[in-house]
């Protein structure tokens, strides 16, 4: 993501710091899969306010920012070598739920896991999961992400109906299919590049039972499945 400032090829400033950043944010990022990593300054925010800081800071150090939810992308996806790196995850409440209509709003930072756990008493489940439960909200959005069932349900993108959205000049604006609708439509699997989410709103998918009925066919190859 490019701070207001302006910046040269592969998102860096191409103008010199005014200020430099502390080492105590410095950390090795690995990625999920381990086969790469990245030195990157990465800061934990828990409010929007800290979160809009962290915007100012980048524009007076010249850095260029990056988003990191859960971490769970196999490739570099979330990593920001030598510039600031926002882990979001403790930016982690559930700010609305409604169990008659089965529509949420929370942070991004609230994993995969937490949601379902949320909801589940009240007979929802939310509309996709993903291979591991440690994805959140925000990461989820940002990369459009699918589950086992997207030959019915699709990409996560089609249950959002709204979010609230922190442009790289620290306005935040909201976004649905009526309201900002080209940067509703652009953001989501946007890889973060255009600004942050701070609340997402989806909708959860009615179930009956916290059980699965299961069985068993035998076949004797993979052509006869």
């Amino acid at each position: 993501m490019k701070t207001k400032e302006g910046s040269g090829q592969n998102g860096r400033n191409t103008h010199t710091p005014n200020i430099l950043l502390p080492n105590d944010h410095l950390e090795r990022v690995p990625a999920w899969g381990g086969a790469s990593s990245s030195i990157s300054h990465v800061y934990r925010p828990t409010t929007v306010e800290q979160l809009h800081n962290l915007l100012q800071l980048a524009q007076q150090s010249g850095r260029t920012i990056g988003l990191r939810g859960g971490g769970n992308s196999y490739g570099d996806a979330a990593m920001n070598s030598e510039n600031i790196l926002i882990d979001l995850r403790r930016m982690n409440r559930i700010l609305d739920w409604n169990p008659d209509t089965g529509i949420i709003t929370v942070e991004p930072g609230v994993t995969i896991s937490r949601l379902w756990q949320y909801v589940l008493e009240d007979g929802w489940w939310p509309p996709v999961v993903t291979g591991t439960s440690a994805t959140t909200i925000g990461g989820c959005a940002g990369m459009n992400v699918h589950g086992k069932n997207a030959y019915q349900k699709g990409p996560i993108g089609d249950h959002i109906l709204q979010f609230d959205f922190m442009l790289a000049s620290g306005e935040i604006i909201t976004c649905s299919r009526e309201e900002n609708s080209d940067i509703f439509h652009a953001a989501i699997g946007g890889f973060g590049m255009l600004g942050i989410f701070t609340s997402i709103t989806l909708k959860m998918t009615r179930v009956y039972s916290g059980l699965l009925d299961v069985y068993t066919e035998a076949r004797p190859n993979l052509a006869a499945m």
